[in-house]
């Protein structure tokens, strides 16, 4: 498929439509405009908080803290669950800005279910002004030894499609034309997707792949991963915490070095890890 970067309604098969079904506007794709305005959920939450971000041409994930208080109610039977977040801050850098907020989920009593922190990226939003606070975490470095365990997996080719029933329907995931728009070669993976792959690989090798263990999870996205990549989770067991890096590759790097895409990172489990090895799905 050929296609611009303006993103023309003119450089897409029919079929591209349904990629774009949470726009409000059905006409959306009839309009010549730009493909990186799309009101993705934290867009919307940002837009709600009076915080404009102009230039921004793509908002990417910086940092993420999921904390599990208790767990989600069982799916049998009617439940209402109840997000609330809040901007803490903004933070101007030199290719854009970083926006930070906090987030609390709760059941339909009011108990709190999970406390989430995240950091992300407006690249492009150069004239956005100071405000608020900005969140410190002191740094998660590995500990000076080598790795206890490492665990390898091939992202599906189909994976970001996939991963768009979370609700996060930004075409820069499928639409190469999209991620061209926003300075990218292809579609990228959604990076909690790529968190995903990193936390279970965790709890494959320090809980015995119980996600009942998880408790909560810190990490910074340092680099991209692509449909097709190998990514590589190294752990280092620390009593109830585990420090991980996630490393990936693929295409023509199969043979080079890979790149770091998490860092600065650990899970907190339930107790002490108890470290098992699984039989690896993919060479690294």
């Amino acid at each position: 498929m050929s296609s611009t970067r303006s993103g023309g309604p003119a450089e897409r098969p029919a079929r591209w439509r349904l990629l774009y079904f949470m726009v409000s506007s059905s006409d959306w794709l009839t309009r010549q405009r730009s493909m990186v305005d799309f009101p993705s959920p934290t867009l919307l939450r940002l837009a709600s908080s009076g915080l404009a971000l102009p230039g921004a041409r793509a908002l990417l994930d910086a940092e993420r803290y999921i904390e599990r208080v208790r767990d989600v109610p069982s799916a049998e039977g009617a439940h209402t669950l109840t997000y609330q977040s809040r901007l803490l801050g903004v933070v101007p850098k030199r290719n854009g800005a970083l926006i930070h907020t906090a987030g609390e989920l709760f059941d339909g009593g009011g108990a709190l279910l999970y406390r989430m922190r995240a950091s992300a990226y407006a690249l492009g939003a150069t004239s956005v002004a100071a405000s608020g606070c900005e969140p410190s975490a002191p740094p998660t470095p590995p500990p000076p030894r080598a790795c206890d365990a490492s665990h390898t997996e091939c992202v599906g080719a189909q994976q970001a499609r996939l991963y768009r029933l979370s609700g996060d329907y930004n075409p820069l995931h499928v639409d190469p034309a999209a991620a061209r728009a926003q300075g990218f070669e292809s579609p990228i993976l959604h990076g909690l997707c790529t968190l995903g792959y990193a936390v279970r690989a965790v709890l494959l090798l320090c809980a015995r792949g119980d996600a009942a263990r998880f408790r909560a999870v810190r990490a910074r996205f340092v680099g991209t991963v692509s449909p097709g990549d190998v990514v590589r989770t190294r752990v280092w067991a620390e009593g109830r915490r585990v420090v991980f890096v996630a490393e990936a590759k693929g295409g023509e790097e199969q043979e080079g070095a890979s790149r770091m895409v998490i860092g600065n990172a650990y899970v907190e489990l339930d107790r002490d890890a108890e470290l098992a090895v699984p039989r690896p799905v993919a060479r690294l």
